[in-house]
């Protein structure tokens, strides 16, 4: 890092006084060289400069980037955290120090994943979450936290603090990578599902965000659609968080419903709290985002057909009360049911000698999603790749 600070304080613009650069300088003077009191007392300082645009300039000026990512992963917790919270202050300022940190050659993306694997669960990661997840928003980052996605799900499962509820949105982001998936749903998707199980109903809407965010991603590359679809036990629990408790699902409704779904959706219904099962409606429109996505194959029209969805759309964006997403989940449920209706035809119209509609993916809509990064939960559109010959047939 120290060899590449040119220019990192062209986006801050703040004109740090000579006086408050001497005094950042001799505080990376102890970050650089000092003993280990020393250099908790000056990351004490540096953590306050970072809370402003001139101390922001004054230290991207110095170089304490480049200090500040070595004591990130420090052994002794108080230096490690002191360091990450102030290096994410500046990463969250300065996008080029962001790049920078996140670069793979810097290693730091990777330094912090083994860290959050090696420290107990009783221990405060706040900082070191709030750093990955600001490094997490630059895609040369994202190779080694899919390579870390197993280790980094466990995390986030096995611990109930606040601070690292923030390493769902690293997840989202993570999702991103064509290889997160390979971890994901390898072992019958067994890691996704339980992310999906006990994230989606968390009382934490930010873990329930990023196991919305994280499906959606997944479901956006249509190379995932075969695991995805094959375990039928996965979509009934999404799909029962879009239905609200006043929803007009009858038996016969109910018996059309594959057996998952219709669990799903009993046990919803039957829920003692008001409105929707998904308070959130942004995660509400993650979860229908993530249905249209699989209507872009064959495979995934198909799964959604035998589920019987139908009474779900139909009833989310009947009832759906939130004025800013109300049109945008109707127009994508009815999106939905007409790619599945248009599957449903195939059979008929083969059976009549009527030429069948292409089977490729060509023509279905892309599931809008908006990119969210470090705080909010990313979730950029997947990298296009070549589906899969038995998915998209």
């Amino acid at each position: 890092l120290s060899g590449r600070r040119d220019h990192l304080v062209s986006s801050v613009r703040a004109m740090a006084s000579a006086a408050v650069i001497e005094h950042v300088r001799e505080l990376v003077e102890f970050l650089s060289s000092g003993g280990q009191t020393q250099v908790k007392l000056a990351l004490e300082h540096t953590a306050a400069f970072s809370g402003s645009e001139e101390g922001v300039a004054a230290l991207l000026e110095t170089g304490a980037a480049a200090h500040l990512h070595r004591l990130s992963v420090h052994p002794i917790q108080g230096i490690r955290s002191d360091a990450a919270a102030t290096l994410a202050n500046l990463c969250a300022a300065n996008e080029p120090t962001c790049k920078t940190a996140a670069d793979p050659e810097a290693g730091l993306v990777e330094q912090l994943c083994e860290c959050l694997g090696r420290v107990g669960r009783d221990v405060d990661v706040t900082s070191e979450v709030a750093l990955l997840a600001n490094l997490s928003t630059q895609p040369v980052a994202l190779p080694a936290l899919a390579a870390n996605a197993e280790l980094l799900t466990r995390r986030l499962l096995e611990s109930s603090d606040e601070g690292t509820a923030t390493l769902a949105h690293v997840l989202v982001n993570a999702a991103q990578s064509p290889d997160f998936s390979t971890h994901m749903l390898r072992n019958d998707g067994r890691l996704l599902s339980e992310l999906i199980t006990s994230q989606l109903a968390h009382a934490d809407g930010v873990r329930r965000q990023g196991a919305a965010g994280v499906f959606r991603n997944l479901c956006l590359g249509e190379y995932n659609h075969i695991p995805i679809c094959r375990h039928e036990n996965l979509l009934p629990p999404i799909c029962a968080r879009l239905i609200p408790c006043n929803a007009d699902i009858d038996a016969e409704d109910l018996a059309k419903m594959a057996a998952p779904l219709r669990a799903a959706v009993t046990a919803s219904l039957a829920s003692p709290l008001p409105g929707t099962l998904e308070p959130e409606p942004s995660i509400r429109l993650m979860i229908t985002e993530a249905l249209l996505a699989l209507t872009l194959t064959r495979l995934g029209r198909e799964h959604l057909r035998k589920l019987h969805v139908y009474p779900v759309l139909r009833e989310s964006h009947k009832r759906e009360e939130d004025e800013g997403i109300g049109e945008t989940i109707q127009a994508q449920n009815e999106e939905i049911v007409s790619l599945i209706e248009g599957e449903e035809e195939r059979p008929r119209r083969a059976a009549e000698g009527a030429p069948a509609a292409e089977a490729g993916s060509e023509g279905a809509p892309a599931a809008a999603g908006s990119a969210e990064a470090g705080g909010e939960a990313g979730s950029v559109v997947a990298p296009a790749e070549a589906s899969s010959e038995e998915a998209r047939q």
